[in-house]
């Protein structure tokens, strides 16, 4: 994919608010420290595209950013951050959820996790959920140079077990070595092809 066009839409917090043009959209939602913002300027080849922040948890709204004046990339409020406040987190969830169940527009969910991790609670429950409203979901396990091979099979299996996927639906992902950036725009192209 050649990337010619990156422009900031808007910032949501409401259902309202969502773009009303009928554009497709591919949402990227992960826990607040696994570099979802880091993956999707990896993708885009830029490097201040989604604010990469040392603090966990900063994205506060639905951020939508239309690529070569075609499709949007969305960058949905990291979760799990312990700091973010009962407020804020009572304002994303509804809208979170009804999003992700109700948005026309939205052609997959890329779900970005750590290699280093297993899938939490959390992962888990919007795995689930995805699976529930019919989401395509696009799962990257991200910063695979941080373990060696033999490691990081083993983790990529235990990931997939607890996800009830094979290791091959995983993407491997590393920013800093281009790994799986190919693979996930190859994928992401199909999906974003309007059907004939």
């Amino acid at each position: 994919m050649k990337i010619r066009s990156v422009n900031f839409e808007k910032g949501v917090v409401s259902h309202s608010a969502l773009p009303k043009d009928g554009t497709f959209e591919v949402a990227f939602a992960g826990r607040s420290n696994v570099g979802k913002s880091s993956v999707m300027n990896s993708l885009l080849g830029r490097s201040k595209v989604a604010k990469v922040s040392k603090t966990p948890g900063r994205t506060r709204e639905v951020n939508f950013f239309k690529i070569n004046e075609s499709f949007y990339f969305v960058d949905l409020p990291g979760y799990g951050y312990a700091k973010a406040s009962g407020y804020s987190r009572a304002i994303w969830a509804p809208l979170i959820l009804k999003y992700l169940e109700e948005r026309e527009e939205l052609k997959a969910v890329v779900l970005i996790l750590d290699v280093r991790r297993k899938p939490n609670d959390e992962d888990l429950t919007l795995v689930d959920f995805l699976r529930e409203v019919g989401a395509t979901t696009v799962v990257v396990v991200n910063k695979c140079d941080k373990l060696p091979l033999q490691q990081r099979q083993k983790q990529i299996k235990i990931i997939a077990d607890h996800l009830h996927l094979q290791a091959h639906d995983l993407v491997q992902f590393s920013v800093s070595k281009g790994q799986g950036r190919d693979s996930l725009w190859k994928t992401l192209e199909l999906l974003l092809t309007p059907e004939k």
